[in-house]
C-alpha cells in the first residue's frame, strides 16, 4: 500500500482537531507537583507533562506539605503565558517564587486569557511572589486570603485586589490600580470580619498617571466588619484620579455593618476630578475612610453619609459615613459637599489633634459653591453630622453653607461645623434650615480660634410647624475673630415648641464685616416671638470692634444678655455700635473705649440694660428724635463710671426733634460723672440742653433756645460759650464784651462808636446814668459808684434782676449830691445767673 495517502489523512485529522480545540477555547489546568524548586519550562514539573504557555493554560501550585517551604520556579526561556494562577500552599508560612529575584527583567510572565476575562491570581494561603516581569494587557485580579507580592516590573491595563493581601514592589506602569473592598468571589457570611491589605513598596509601585479606585461591589451585608488597608510605603504618591464608588449595597433589616478603608503611611494626591461618593441605601451601614498624613484631593463633589433608609424593611438604624483626615488634607471641589441626608450621619474629622483641613473650589482662590450639612427631612434616625476640626485647623472658602436639622420625636439630631483655628470665609451661611417638622435638633457653628468671615448669616426657621420640642440654632465663638455682615431671622412665625437662636459668645472678638457695615435683625411684621440672642458668658473681656466709617447695629429683635456680672463687653474701633434691640438681662459691664455708642433710632424709643457702664473715651449718642417724650435711657444696675481719659475724649451727642421735653438718659446706683466729665455735641440748632447729673439719674431738658442762647445762635450760629461767642470775647474790638453787647442791645460783630451809657447831672445836683435794659430774668444789672475811676466800686446805687428787668432805656440817679463829693463816678456792671441749657 502506498504510504503518502495515509500520511496525508493523519495530518488532516490533526489539523481538524487543532481547529476544534481553538474554537472551544478549552482551559488546561497545569499543577506544579510537590514543594520543590524547578524550572517552569521543564514538562516533568507539571501534572500534564506539558509546559503551560498560552491563554488557555491555568496554573496551580498545590502543595500538601505541612512544614514551611520556599519553592523558587525559574522562568528561563520566558516569556511564558498563563490565563490564571492559583496558589494552594498547604502551610501558611510557605512561599512560592516565580522568576529570578536578582534580575527580574530578564524573565517575564504574560497573564492573558483567551476567553477575554481578566486573568486572576488566587492565593488561598501563604505567599506567592512573582519576581519576574509581568505583562497584563487584560489586567490582573488578585483574590484569596493569602498574599501576592509583585516585585518585578508590571505593565498592562490594571491591578486589582479582591481579597487577602497584595504587595506591589516593582515598577508598575498599569493605568489602573483597583481595590475591591469586599471580596467578589462568594457571598459573605453574617457576623463575620473580613480584612484585606495592599502595600505599595518603592517609589515606582504606583504610576502618577494611574487611577486609584476603591470598589465596594454589591454584597449584602449583615452585621459584617470589612477592613481594607492601603499602605503607601512611606511615599507621597500622586495619581491622576481617586475614586470611591459603587457603594450601592444594602444591609439586612437589623444589620449593623462597618466598612473601614485605611490609607496610611505616606501622602496621596489626586490630580484630576475624582468621585467621593460614600452614600448608600439600607439601614445600619457604617463606612469610614481614613486618609493618610498628607492628602490633596480634586473632586467634582464630596458626598458623605447621604443615603436613604427607606429601602430596608423592619426597624431602621442610622447610616453613618465618616471621612478622617491625616495631618493635612486639601479638597479642591468643583461643585458641592453633601453630608448626612435622609436618615444618615456624615462626618469629616481628623485622625489626630492639630491637623489641618482645607476646602475650596477648583483652586485655592475660588469658592466652593455649596455645603449642605445635615438632614432636611424627617426620618426615624437621629444623627450627628459635622465637619469637626475643633482640635485642629479648618480653612474654608465657600459661597453657600446650609446646616440643617430634622428629627423624629425620639431621636435628637445634631449638625455642626467646628474649628479650633484657620480661616473660614463664607458668603452665605444658614443655620437651622427647614426645621418645621423637627422635634429636637441642634445646628451650630463652633469657633474656638482662627478668623471667620460671614457676609450673610440667616437663622431660620422660615416656616410654621406643629412639631413640639427644642430647636437650637447657634453660632458659638470662644476664641479668634468673627467678622459678620448682616445676620437675620424671621421674628414673627408660628412654631410649636422652643426655639433658641443666635450667638454664644464666651471668648474672642466680633467685628463688622471688613469694609462694610453690619447688623443683626429679625424680619417680618408684628410681634417678635423669637429674638436673636447674643449671649455673652463667663468672665473676662469680649471685644466688639467696629472699623472707622462703619456701623454695627444690634437691631429690633436682637437681645444682648450675660450670665455673669464679671464679663466686660468692650466697644473698640472708631466706628459706631448702635443699640436698637433689647439688652435685658445683660448683667456685665459695658465699656466704651473708642468710636460711637448709639442708643435709639428715628421715630422709636429704645431702652437698654447693663450691669455697669464704663465710659472711658468715645461718643455716647442718643437719638431723641422720637415724637414722644418718654425716656431713651440706659438702665444701669450698678455704677456709671468714667475712665482715666480726659474729659475732651468723652462726648455726649444728643439728637433731638422739636418741642421741649425732658429725657432720662441713664439711671444708675452710683456715678462719678460730673458736668465737667464730658462735652456736649449735636444739640439741634435753636435749642438748648439743660443737663443734670443726679445721684441716680442723668437727665436732659431740651427746649427751644431763648435769651442769651438764642442771641448766640443768631450772632454766632452756636449756643455754646466757646470761641468768639464767649461772654468776655470782643470780636468787633469795640471794647464791649459780648455779655455787655447782649445786655444792652448792641451789635457784637460791628464796632459801635456810641457809648453804652450816658451820664449827666440832674437838677438836684446828682449824677444820673442812662442805659438800655433787656427782658432777661437771668441777668443782673448793677450800677456802682466810686470816688475814683480806679475804684474801689463797692457802693451799689442800683440793682435789677429777674422780673424787674423790663426792656427799654432806664435812668438811674445817684443817691448823693455832687456838692458833697469833689469827684464822683458811676458805672454799669452786667452779670448773668445760671440758666438751664446755657453754658
Amino acid at each position: 500500500m502506498p504510504i503518502r495517502p495515509v500520511l496525508g489523512a493523519v495530518l488532516a485529522l490533526i489539523a481538524m482537531t487543532c481547529a476544534n480545540l481553538a474554537f472551544a477555547q478549552t482551559t488546561t489546568t497545569h499543577t506544579w507537583t510537590g514543594a520543590m524548586s524547578g524550572e517552569w519550562g521543564d514538562p516533568a514539573n507539571w501534572s500534564t507533562y506539558l509546559v503551560p504557555n498560552s491563554g488557555d493554560d491555568a496554573v496551580v501550585f498545590n502543595s500538601s506539605a505541612t512544614e514551611p517551604f520556599t519553592a523558587t520556579i525559574g522562568l528561563n526561556g520566558s516569556p511564558f503565558t498563563a490565563n490564571s494562577i492559583i496558589a494552594l500552599n498547604g502551610n501558611l508560612d510557605s512561599t512560592v517564587i516565580l522568576g529570578t529575584t536578582t534580575d527580574p527583567s530578564s524573565q517575564s510572565l504574560a497573564l492573558y486569557n483567551n476567553s477575554g476575562a481578566t486573568p486572576t491570581v488566587r492565593v488561598s494561603s501563604g505567599l506567592l511572589q512573582i519576581a519576574a516581569a509581568v505583562n497584563a494587557t487584560q489586567g490582573i485580579t488578585k483574590s484569596g486570603n493569602g498574599t501576592l507580592s509583585l516585585t518585578g516590573p508590571i505593565s498592562g491595563k490594571s491591578v486589582t485586589l479582591n481579597g487577602g493581601k497584595l504587595d506591589i514592589a516593582g515598577a508598575n506602569t498599569c493605568s489602573t490600580v483597583t481595590y475591591d473592598v469586599m471580596p467578589m468571589s462568594a457571598a459573605l457570611s453574617a457576623n463575620t470580619t473580613v480584612e484585606s491589605g495592599m502595600r505599595l513598596l518603592g517609589t515606582a509601585a504606583l504610576s502618577s498617571n494611574a487611577s486609584l479606585s476603591f470598589n465596594f461591589g454589591n454584597q449584602t451585608l449583615a452585621n459584617n466588619t470589612i477592613i481594607a488597608t492601603l499602605d503607601l510605603g512611606g511615599v507621597n504618591r500622586s495619581v491622576s484620579q481617586l475614586t470611591f464608588g459603587d457603594l450601592s449595597f444594602y444591609s439586612g433589616s437589623n444589620g449593623d455593618s462597618s466598612i473601614i478603608i485605611d490609607i496610611q503611611n505616606g501622602g496621596l494626591e489626586a490630580k484630576r476630578y475624582s468621585s467621593f461618593d460614600l452614600s448608600w441605601g439600607g439601614s445600619g451601614m457604617n463606612t469610614e475612610v481614613r486618609l493618610p498624613d498628607s492628602s490633596v484631593m480634586a473632586s467634582s463633589s464630596l458626598d458623605i453619609g447621604s443615603g436613604s433608609d427607606y429601602t430596608a424593611t423592619g426597624p431602621k438604624k442610622l447610616n453613618t459615613g465618616k471621612l478622617r483626615i491625616g495631618t493635612t488634607a486639601v479638597f479642591r471641589l468643583r461643585y458641592a459637599i453633601y453630608m448626612g441626608y435622609n436618615g444618615s450621619s456624615g462626618r469629616i474629622e481628623a485622625r489626630a489633634p492639630n491637623s489641618t483641613l482645607t476646602i475650596s473650589g477648583s483652586n485655592a482662590t475660588t469658592r466652593l459653591s455649596s455645603i449642605n450639612l445635615g438632614n432636611r427631612a424627617t426620618t426615624r434616625a437621629g444623627y450627628d453630622t459635622a465637619i469637626d476640626m475643633e482640635n485642629g485647623t479648618l480653612n474654608l472658602l465657600a459661597a453657600s453653607v446650609r446646616i440643617s436639622g430634622a428629627s423624629s420625636a425620639t431621636n435628637p439630631t445634631k449638625a455642626s461645623i467646628r474649628f479650633g483655628n484657620g480661616t473660614v470665609d463664607v458668603t452665605s451661611l444658614t443655620i437651622g434650615d427647614s426645621p418645621q417638622d423637627a422635634y429636637d435638633c441642634q445646628c451650630s457653628i463652633v469657633q474656638k480660634g482662627g478668623a471667620a468671615k460671614i457676609a450673610s448669616l440667616a437663622f431660620t426657621p422660615t416656616y410654621s410647624g406643629t412639631a413640639s420640642g427644642t430647636r437650637t440654632f447657634r453660632y458659638k465663638i470662644s476664641g479668634g475673630t468673627l467678622e459678620v455682615g448682616n445676620a437675620t431671622g424671621q421674628g414673627n412665625f408660628i412654631l410649636t415648641g422652643t426655639l433658641s437662636r443666635g450667638f454664644d459668645w464666651s471668648g474672642g472678638i466680633i467685628r463688622n464685616y471688613s469694609g462694610n457695615s453690619s447688623s443683626i435683625n429679625t424680619t417680618g411684621n408684628g410681634t417678635i416671638t423669637s429674638p436673636i440672642d447674643i449671649a455673652v458668658s463667663g468672665n473676662g473681656t469680649r471685644t466688639l470692634d467696629v472699623e472707622t466709617g462703619r456701623s454695627f447695629v444690634l437691631g429690633i429683635g436682637t437681645r444682648l444678655s450675660s450670665d455673669s456680672n464679671n464679663v466686660i463687653l468692650q466697644k473698640t474701633g472708631d466706628g459706631t455700635l448702635q443699640f436698637e434691640g433689647d439688652t435685658t438681662p445683660f448683667n456685665g459691664q459695658l465699656r466704651l473705649d473708642a468710636g460711637r455708642l448709639v442708643l435709639g433710632q428715628t421715630a422709636a424709643r429704645t431702652t437698654a440694660h447693663a450691669g455697669e457702664f464704663f465710659w472711658n473715651t468715645g461718643n455716647l449718642s442718643y437719638d431723641l428724635s422720637s415724637t414722644d417724650n418718654q425716656s431713651d435711657r440706659w438702665l444701669i444696675d450698678r455704677a456709671l463710671v468714667t475712665g482715666p481719659a480726659p474729659a475732651a475724649n468723652r462726648q455726649l451727642d444728643l439728637k433731638s426733634s422739636g418741642g421741649a421735653f425732658t429725657y432720662t438718659l441713664a439711671t444708675y446706683a452710683s456715678t462719678d460723672l460730673t458736668l465737667s466729665s464730658f462735652t456736649v455735641t449735636g444739640i439741634r440748632t435753636g435749642y438748648t440742653a439743660d443737663l443734670v447729673v443726679g445721684s441716680s439719674a442723668l437727665t436732659v431738658t431740651l427746649s427751644p433756645a431763648a435769651g442769651l442762647a438764642a442771641w448766640r445762635i443768631a450772632k454766632f450760629q452756636s449756643a455754646s460759650n466757646t470761641g468768639s461767642a464767649t461772654d468776655l470775647a470782643d470780636p468787633d474790638a469795640d471794647e464791649r464784651p459780648n455779655l455787655m453787647e447782649y445786655a444792652t442791645g448792641t451789635e457784637p460783630l460791628a464796632a459801635d462808636a456810641n457809648q453804652v451809657t450816658a451820664i449827666a447831672a440832674t437838677p438836684a445836683n446828682r449824677l444820673a446814668l442812662t442805659f438800655t435794659r433787656i427782658e432777661d430774668v437771668y441777668l443782673r444789672y448793677t450800677v456802682q459808684a466810686s470816688a475814683s475811676a480806679a475804684g474801689p466800686w463797692d457802693e451799689v446805687v442800683f440793682t435789677s434782676t429777674g422780673a424787674s428787668n423790663l426792656a427799654g432805656p432806664i435812668t438811674v440817679e445817684d443817691n448823693v449830691s455832687l456838692a458833697d463829693f469833689p469827684t464822683r463816678f458811676l458805672r454799669l456792671q452786667v452779670t448773668r445767673l445760671s440758666a438751664p441749657g446755657i453754658p
